[in-house]
């Protein structure tokens, strides 16, 4: 199974939805990030706003961790840009 979701989330969320498909005994190989796990909105000054890799750090305040912490539970993890 592969969950997405097309609308803003933080890591916390990431956490709760992967715990609800071990709860429920649902298997889970694949946790797809949408759009908003990176900056979209920036200075319009600066260009479009949508920045490649840049972590959007008020949802995903330590994205290092969130990412240990999915593997750690044998998720593959997909970054949609």
């Amino acid at each position: 199974t592969w969950w997405s979701r097309f609308q803003r989330y933080t890591a916390e969320g990431c956490g709760e939805v992967v715990e609800r498909f071990a709860a429920e005994r649902i298997p889970l190989s694949v946790s797809v990030h949408d759009m908003d796990w990176h900056v979209t909105e920036d200075d319009p000054a600066l260009g479009s706003g949508w920045t490649g890799y840049t972590w959007n750090r008020d949802l995903f305040p330590d994205p290092h961790a969130l990412l240990s912490w999915l593997h750690d539970r044998g998720l593959r993890v997909t970054l949609n840009v």
